[in-house]
């Protein structure tokens, strides 16, 4: 290819005019094109941010953090401290917690109530035989509530039925020979008269029950001024070996009433179910007891509409609206 000065053409150098002007009219497009770029961004930008471009489809915009691609790493992150943060079960005894542990939770989760009064007003009279093994005798604060305990026996539970348990955790159930089965907690009258300094109570209702026996028996020793039958009289150890010689025959074959805590039993239920791994930070488990359960201005209503303590049922927080309902069945 030829040179420009061998052709005699004059050669392009930038800028290289007759005039100042020239030079201005040639420098223009240079100008004007960095803001044409600024207003095609500015115009772009607008579009985009106040709602001009598409309302169905926003990836445009929100990709990185498209709901559809991030929710599962989302709800599994959110997940993981919902279960750190709130136990699948809980029991409460202190009014202030509501809020936290059962009206937030269940915005979260699917909530089971369970509020029960104090377990002195929480358990059901049933009749035993007088002489056999009864829940009653059983410590629940060592060995547990008697549905799901650690310790082995064989219980009379009312109903002329026996529950049986053969190993910590490991249920016979309910026995089909009803209290054949069920051992005598007292082997003989010394064993019975024994446990009067523990078991005064269960002597006395005892003690009533045979109240014709000893008046049969004539005894001079046993009566007082007050009651001649003895039913009501304050015994020294000696009398109350002596009721034991005469009235344990009678005993085996007399019914007497018996206490079985119905709440432990439930509250012992619903924590098992909810440490099943299928249920671990899907549902909530709230045991509330307290006679101020009734009271709580969190639940006054729903344990109101449920006849009153003890209950169990399931709450919801509905869309968050701070306050707790029974769902209605779909």
């Amino acid at each position: 290819m030829s040179s420009p000065v061998l052709t005699g053409a004059v050669p392009y150098r930038f800028l290289d005019e007759t005039s100042v002007g020239n030079g201005y009219v040639r420098l223009r497009a240079l100008a004007v094109l960095p803001v044409m770029l600024v207003v095609l961004f500015a115009v772009v930008l607008g579009f985009e941010n106040a709602g001009y471009g598409s309302f169905e489809d926003r990836d445009t915009r929100a990709m990185v953090w498209d709901y559809r691609s991030t929710a599962g790493q989302s709800t599994s992150f959110h997940g993981y401290f919902r279960n750190a943060y709130w136990p699948s079960y809980l029991a409460l005894t202190v009014n202030e917690e509501v809020f936290d542990e059962v009206v937030v939770v269940s915005e979260d989760r699917v909530t089971v109530l369970a509020a029960f009064p104090p377990s002195g007003t929480c358990q059901r009279s049933v009749t035993v035989p007088c002489l056999s093994s009864k829940p009653a005798h059983r410590d629940e604060t060592t060995v547990g509530a008697l549905n799901l305990g650690t310790d082995v026996g064989i219980w009379a539970v009312g109903n002329g039925r026996g529950f049986r348990r053969d190993a910590g955790g490991v249920n016979v159930g309910l026995l089909n020979d009803g209290v054949l089965s069920v051992p005598n907690a007292y082997v003989n009258a010394t064993a019975l008269s024994a446990v009067m300094s523990t078991r005064l109570a269960e002597l006395q209702e005892m003690r009533t029950k045979t109240a014709g026996t000893l008046l049969n028996a004539t005894s001079t020793t046993l009566g007082c001024a007050s009651d001649g039958t003895g039913a009501t009289c304050v015994w020294t150890q000696q009398q109350w070996d002596a009721w034991a010689d005469l009235a344990f025959t009678t005993l085996n074959t007399t019914q007497c009433a018996t206490p079985v805590d119905m709440c432990s039993q439930t509250a012992a239920a619903l924590q098992q179910a909810a440490a099943l791994s299928t249920n671990v930070g899907k549902v909530a488990v709230r045991v509330v007891t307290g006679t101020w359960a009734a009271t709580n201005v969190h639940l006054a209503d729903i344990v109101a509409a449920g006849g009153g303590l003890p209950l169990v049922t399931t709450v919801v927080n509905a869309a968050g609206a701070g306050g707790l309902s029974v769902p209605t069945a779909a």
